[in-house]
């Protein structure tokens, strides 16, 4: 059976976080942080607004939107790691994670050609998931399919 406590703390100590920022960021519109700075045009007649920032944000607030950042995207490593364990992987195995691309060819480490390796290679997401259950990694790689060494499918 799939143990999620890990993955569950790290979903609540992200949330934590996000309620802190949610009180910074109150707390720093409160101070009216901003002035609207009015500037006649040379016609005398029509005005340019600009916008000075009179109390900067808070340094804290960067911090705990980076902490909370952190905290969701290591819950998705967690959630990979139970379900990696769950179907039989080395508990020590640290290549294991949620795999983050920016583009489906690095996710796949594709050929030059396009086309698919035969095995997944080390440092593409295919790797990072080759311990999960087929329909796990399918469902990571956003529904893709392989017809004739290809991807076809979803984005």
């Amino acid at each position: 059976m799939t143990e999620y406590t890990s993955v569950r703390a790290k979903l609540k100590r992200a949330e934590d976080h996000l309620a802190d920022l949610e009180s910074e960021l109150v707390g720093w519109i409160r101070s009216k942080p901003l002035a609207l700075i009015p500037t006649l045009r040379a016609d005398g007649r029509t005005e340019d607004h600009h916008i000075k920032i009179t109390n900067p944000l808070p340094i804290a607030a960067n911090l705990i939107a980076g902490d909370s950042v952190h905290n969701f995207r290591s819950a998705l490593d967690h959630l990979v790691m139970a379900l990696a364990l769950d179907n039989g992987a080395d508990p020590y195995d640290s290549s294991i994670s949620f795999p983050v691309f920016d583009r489906r060819d690095r996710f796949f480490r594709l050929k030059p050609d396009g086309t698919l390796p035969a095995r997944p290679q080390r440092g593409s997401g295919s790797y990072a998931i080759r311990a999960l259950r087929p329909a796990a990694q399918h469902f990571i790689e956003g529904g893709a399919a392989v017809q004739q060494g290809r991807l076809v499918g979803a984005n």
